[in-house]
């Protein structure tokens, strides 16, 4: 008898704390990733191209947060990587997320950033090689191979195409880097924000790729368990301009820039 009432009791507090869990779950501190609002702005981009830095550039433009002392940690809980969570937090009335995503219907308000899909690519190969994946270069830009979720023409091609037909901003990355505090006055006034030049000129100095570089080493890497503690740092490369020319070899040129003559075109990179 003692037994079966142990067993009775047993089950109601596991119904009991499972509601509970549920009921947590489903509410404003954590939504699923999937629900989103039309208001909300995606910051996609093809990988390696410079979205991890603008997380920490908008998390500061949304809050006016000193990013001297942003985290990667807390700048993933302020722009939720919709590839990364399951669940998000709401802080404001409209939420970024960052996504690599090729266009998706809920996404109403984009902040498409692009680079140079050669440096994009030499980057990539440099983050694979890291993760353990050994991909050749020529092999990811001919074949396609390492890469998600397309190749860099495709993925840019459909961004320009729009189809269904978001409010979009492009910004491309060596503008951010020429001329930041012009290219975050064309972001706010696209977001809705109005921060003074003080504060642009706060956040572009906090989110420099040595400081975010130094503060991955000082709190023990990224917020990704793939780049936990030391591997952290060697997330951010170098971020320059033209890097590609020290790797990309003649034939591996020729053939990129035959099959994305019109997108490197269209964003000047020719």
């Amino acid at each position: 008898m003692k037994k079966l009432v142990k067993t009775i009791i047993k089950k109601k507090l596991n119904r009991y704390v499972e509601s509970k869990i549920k009921s947590v779950m489903s509410s404003d501190f954590f939504i699923p990733v999937t629900e989103t609002k039309d208001e909300d702005i995606f910051i996609v981009a093809f990988p390696k191209s410079g979205i991890t830095w603008m997380q920490s550039v908008v998390s500061g433009l949304l809050f006016e947060i000193n990013t001297e002392y942003l985290t990667d940690h807390l700048a993933q809980e302020i722009v939720p990587d919709v590839h990364a969570r399951k669940f998000y937090k709401r802080f404001s009335e409209f939420n970024f997320f960052k996504s690599h995503n090729l266009p998706q219907k809920q996404y109403r308000r984009v902040i498409y950033l692009v680079r140079d899909g050669r440096d994009a690519l030499t980057s990539y190969y440099f983050f694979n090689k890291e993760l353990g994946n050994n991909f050749s270069l020529e092999e990811m830009v001919t074949e396609g191979k390492g890469i998600f979720p397309s190749k860099w023409h495709c993925h840019v091609k459909k961004w320009l195409e729009n189809p269904y037909n978001a409010d979009i901003i492009y910004v491309r990355y060596e503008d951010l880097l020429k001329n930041p505090l012009t290219e975050l006055q064309r972001i706010c006034k696209f977001s809705g924000l109005e921060r003074n030049n003080e504060t642009l000129k706060k956040i572009i100095d906090g989110t420099s790729i040595k400081k975010m570089k130094q503060r991955a080493k000082q709190y023990g890497g990224l917020a990704h368990s793939a780049w936990k503690g030391e591997k952290g740092e060697k997330f951010f490369r170098k971020g320059t301009i033209g890097d590609y020319k020290n790797y990309f070899s003649p034939d591996i040129l020729n053939f990129f820039n035959n099959e994305a003559k019109e997108e490197l075109a269209k964003f000047n990179y020719l």
